[in-house]
């Protein structure tokens, strides 16, 4: 038997859609989420403009990526907004990363100075395909590779890194200084990946099929990852405020404990253990 595809109301064209009636309705369905996050939002942006720096590498590159995180935040938050949960997690995986990059650099600040220098490997790999750029900008990028090029070196065949750190995401998050982070990894990192890549467990978990050869998008798995992205970018959030609250010493622990018992109290399924669904 053939198979067809089952269209439904929440895969019509984007460009269809009716955005602020839909963005009203997610407002109002989310009520608790939004007067919750956005209370920590806007107090990463006053502890980022309300920081002096004093390590230059390192500060600048923490107050950088804490305000990077807040675009990764309103992403995932957009994608929610208009019911894409599959896209939304996608998004997660990037928010995750970074959340658990700069939780560690907070933690290992020294570690600072090797992920700045990996961008000179990673600006080799932008460029390995394209011959077409400035030759004098060619041999710039070639010079700083083959300076840094050593630091990354690893192991008897001299591989080249293919991060700027030798540690998996999971080992980054355990040593992040942060419990949590490393108990959310399959939520925050793993499954999202399954759909970044175009897996067949993630094709398993986004479809379902009928008994009659229909194939229609899993509404029941796009409801629940539209929920786990919206409460594990509340607590990325949280996540940011906490790390720049410890590095940069800003005496907010008290605030950091409200934002807390917030989170919970919205998300209280983050914090008891549940089983994924097959």
């Amino acid at each position: 038997m053939g198979h067809q595809f089952c269209h439904t109301e929440c895969m019509r064209p984007i460009l269809e859609a009716d955005v602020p009636f839909i963005w009203k309705r997610f407002r109002e369905a989310n009520k608790s989420f939004f007067d919750n996050s956005l209370p920590v939002y806007n107090g990463i942006i006053k502890l980022i403009n309300g920081t002096e720096v004093v390590t230059p590498i390192a500060d600048s590159i923490i107050c950088s990526m804490s305000g990077v995180c807040l675009e990764d935040f309103n992403e995932v938050v957009g994608a929610a907004g208009l019911g894409l949960g599959f896209g939304a997690t996608k998004l997660l995986r990037c928010f995750y990363e970074r959340v658990v990059t700069l939780r560690y650099i907070t933690s290992h600040p020294i570690e600072a100075e090797a992920w700045l220098d990996y961008s000179h490997v990673n600006w080799a790999k932008v460029v390995k395909e394209d011959s077409n750029l400035d030759q004098a900008l060619l041999d710039d990028i070639e010079n700083n590779f083959n300076q840094v090029k050593p630091k990354f070196i690893r192991g008897r065949k001299n591989t080249l890194q293919t991060n700027w750190t030798p540690k998996g995401v999971a080992e980054l998050a355990a040593g992040a200084s942060s419990n949590l982070l490393r108990e959310l990894y399959t939520r925050g990192f793993v499954v999202p990946s399954m759909y970044v890549h175009p897996t067949s467990l993630g094709l398993a978990f986004e479809t379902q099929h009928s008994d009659n050869g229909g194939i229609s998008l899993n509404l029941e798995t796009m409801r629940e990852d539209l929920r786990n992205a919206l409460s594990m970018s509340h607590l990325l959030l949280v996540q940011v405020y906490e790390a720049l609250n410890l590095y940069f010493k800003k005496g907010k622990e008290l605030q950091v404990s409200e934002f807390n018992k917030a989170l919970a109290k919205t998300w209280p399924m983050l914090f008891r253990a549940e089983p994924l669904k097959a």
